[in-house]
């Protein structure tokens, strides 16, 4: 069975429109209407470069998309670059890393899911670059720039909070922590049960144009690195493959070694939210429909190996977070309930040994216990330690 060129064009934007409202439509009940804003200042800020980029005649749609938007960038292309920003930072903003390497890990999300896109979408001619380049005609330099492109934003974003709002991430903190207290009537006394309110509150007018307000930074993060990381070698050394895949490899390997070196740390329990599964399973499903049923599987053949196999590499990448809730979930009810009553067991041990028991101490402590008790093993506990010993003690 081959599907036709028309039927391609709509299922590559039928994918592309209902993987962004699933993803959009859950993180708004989930989370409120500041988190659905990243997204949408994610889409915005794609059509930014793409229109940039065609307007400076680096590579051309196809004709044949519609609706398409000023500047001659297809509606789904924004749309579906918006969610896959979306969907690799909320995945990275899941793994427990510091503020300032998310982006690290959000911008290698992003490059494993466009390392699959590219080579298919140029090879049906969903677009055409000026100057093809030596990998299925995609230049090394695009991949360099998905890297700068997703990262940048990713950054601006959390920065913007670390440093100007100085509030809690609602994608960070949790889900149940912001739609409870957002329906909760009763307020909490005082001390850190009345800072958890503070962040569960939804957002205010700051948080909720503060992803459009990151557009700007990110715009001037991004063509300042690219202007240092690309413009500048070529203009040494020459505008040729070489210079550009040599400088992919080092953004890569920098970017590889930040996340190596948070691997041991990273968190393994979230709880699995299907909507983001979604974005890259749905994209799996596309593309290896598209590698199998059309002109790809007679002139690149050896498509049908490695996009499968890329495409594998991506699911478990965005399922990461959730790891060990997943290899759990053979486990009865009993055992479940055994080792979670170790974990907490440990944890009292632990908090009595610190001495962690001090009126103001005592919300916290129950919070942790019961994160303890509900997501750790107890080989894990002794790896939580070092935090709670971080935590306020009364001396």
């Amino acid at each position: 069975m081959q599907i036709g060129h028309w039927g391609v064009w709509a299922l590559v934007q039928g994918v592309a429109y209902a993987t962004a409202a699933v993803a959009l439509g859950a993180a708004w009940w989930r989370y409120g209407r500041d988190v659905v804003m990243l997204a949408v200042g994610a889409m915005i800020y794609a059509y930014i470069l793409e229109a940039t980029f065609v307007c400076l005649g680096a590579y051309k749609y196809s004709d044949d998309f519609v609706p398409m938007l000023p500047g001659h960038v297809p509606l789904w292309v924004a749309v579906g670059w918006g969610t896959i920003v979306f969907a690799a930072s909320m995945t990275a903003n899941r793994l427990g890393m510091s503020w300032w390497s998310r982006p690290f890990a959000a911008a290698l999300l992003a490059l494993l899911l466009d390392f699959a896109l590219d080579p298919i979408a140029v090879g049906l001619g969903f677009w055409t670059w000026r100057e093809p380049g030596t990998f299925y005609q995609v230049t090394w330099s695009n991949f360099t720039g998905w890297l700068l492109i997703v990262g940048s934003y990713s950054f601006a974003v959390e920065a913007l909070y670390a440093r100007w709002l100085k509030a809690p991430r609602p994608w960070v903190d949790g889900p149940s922590k912001r739609r409870e207290g957002a329906g909760s009537a009763k307020a909490p006394a005082s001390g850190a049960d009345a800072a958890a309110a503070q962040g569960a509150r939804p957002g205010g007018l700051r948080e909720l144009v503060l992803p459009l307000v990151a557009i700007v930074p990110a715009l001037l993060l991004c063509l300042v690195s690219h202007a240092v990381l690309q413009l500048a070698p070529s203009k040494v050394f020459g505008d040729s493959g070489t210079v550009s895949g040599t400088v992919f490899a080092v953004v890569l390997t920098a970017i590889v070694a930040v996340i190596g070196y948070s691997l041991p740390r990273l968190s393994r329990h979230e709880p699995l939210l299907p909507e983001l599964m979604v974005v890259p399973v749905a994209y799996f499903v596309l593309f290896v429909l598209l590698v199998f049923t059309t002109r790809l599987q007679c002139h690149t053949p050896e498509l049908r190996v490695w996009i499968p196999l890329l495409c594998c590499v991506v699911v478990i990448g965005y399922l990461w977070p959730s790891i060990d809730v997943l290899s759990r979930l053979g486990e009865t009810e009993e055992a479940k309930a055994a080792l979670a009553t170790i974990a907490a067991r440990s944890a009292q041990e632990h908090f009595a040994a610190r001495k962690l028991g001090s009126p103001e101490e005592r919300p916290l402590a129950a919070r942790v216990l019961s994160r303890i008790a509900e997501k750790l093993t107890p080989s894990e506990v002794a790896a939580v330690a070092p935090s709670i010993e971080r935590s306020p003690r009364k001396s």
